[in-house]
């Protein structure tokens, strides 16, 4: 293949396996398998994510298979906010848990959490979570404070973070559409004992299968893993993959597409694993327009994507019954592709149930 050929196959498998050109998902906890985890800085924008991938999916039916804890949202991997499947959750918690730990400790010691202090607030949430079953941020924030610990700077996000990774609490159910914890015990099954290497495994797997094309840099980047263990993993599973070389990268990947893309454009969340789940992302943005979609302070924006290449951002401001679209496009597109991004956009106010209200800029 040439260069340009190469880019094409990358864009094109990528779009396939991670299921945005192509879906054969109707269910969205077996898509989150397919995909292991993927982003949830923004929970509503994580829905699209999950929305756009599969076949006549409304919101509701993602916020009931959340609800009823088939999927999670906790920190896991670079560290930040995923959503997980319960069947995941456990042993990817445990695998990336102990690097995350080792990445804050310097911002507990800043924020003055010491171990036996994040011990007792632990303690404390886990109480009230056998007691009331899942409660708002709010509550357990009050909580906190009443037993005389402040939660200025930060610091609850902090506890709450090291309680995910003790393993003790995770998301619980949208209560009037504000985000509660509960106990991790009663939100997900009880996992076999710990196996290090079969977790290295089933993540590089996992990782090569859903993102590939992908690079050994890539990973790393994505699962937050040291290098060592990452090229461990990646180890375990080559075997089983195919490897490209181009511009002097090896790239991994689990098999070479049969199907063709369904659709030309695309319309994807922030923080998106089409962008996110890669170090380079140069495949996909154009230099010149690199800050538009990805801000310094590392915003994703959500991007419209024609045939693998972002050709514009979105923005969505949602009122009562109505939901303001704003899209910026790099370039102007013709009338055939202008109709089909119309069709998207009309396509995501579907999946909220609302009306759309278009504004081009």
């Amino acid at each position: 293949m040439d260069p340009s050929e190469n880019i094409n196959f990358i864009k094109k498998t990528r779009l396939i396996n991670q299921h945005i050109g192509y879906h054969r998902f109707k269910n969205p906890k077996k898509l989150l398998e397919h995909l292991g985890a993927i982003q949830s800085q923004d929970f509503q924008m994580s829905k699209w994510a999950l929305g756009s991938r599969l076949s006549n999916t409304p919101e509701q039916q993602i916020t009931q298979a959340f609800n009823e804890g088939k999927i999670l949202r906790t920190h896991l991997l670079r560290p930040t906010w995923h959503l997980v499947p319960a069947t995941n959750i456990r042993w990817m918690l445990e695998l990336s848990a102990p690097q995350i730990k080792t990445i804050l400790r310097f911002a507990h010691k800043e924020l003055e959490l010491t171990d036996g202090l994040l011990i007792k607030c632990i303690n404390l949430i886990g109480n009230a979570l056998e007691k009331h079953r899942y409660l708002k941020r709010e509550s357990l924030v009050q909580l906190l404070e009443k037993s005389g610990i402040s939660t200025r700077d930060n610091r609850a996000s902090h506890i709450f973070l090291a309680a995910e990774l003790e393993g003790i609490i995770c998301s619980g159910p949208d209560a009037n559409k504000k985000t509660t914890y509960a106990l991790l015990a009663d939100r997900a099954p009880v996992s076999p004992p710990f196996n290090r290497k079969e977790a290295l495994t089933n993540l590089a797997s996992i990782y090569f299968s859903s993102r590939g094309p992908a690079t050994l840099e890539d990973f790393i980047w994505w699962s937050g893993l040291r290098k060592q263990d990452a090229q461990l993993a990646l180890n375990e599973v080559k075997s089983n993959l195919h490897s490209e070389k181009w511009d002097e990268k090896t790239y991994w990947f689990s098999n070479f597409p049969n199907t063709n893309i369904e659709e030309r454009i695309h319309l994807l969340p922030a923080f998106d694993e089409y962008l996110i789940a890669y170090k380079n992302r140069n495949h996909v943005i154009p230099q010149t327009q690199y800050k538009k979609a990805i801000s310094n302070n590392g915003i994703f924006r959500p991007i419209i994507v024609l045939d693998g290449d972002a050709i514009g951002i979105w923005k969505r401001t949602l009122k009562r019954n109505t939901a303001n679209i704003e899209v910026t496009l790099f370039s102007p597109i013709n009338k055939d592709l202008k109709v089909l991004l119309h069709q998207k956009l009309y396509e995501f106010a579907l999946f909220i149930d609302k009306k759309p209200q278009l504004i081009f800029h």
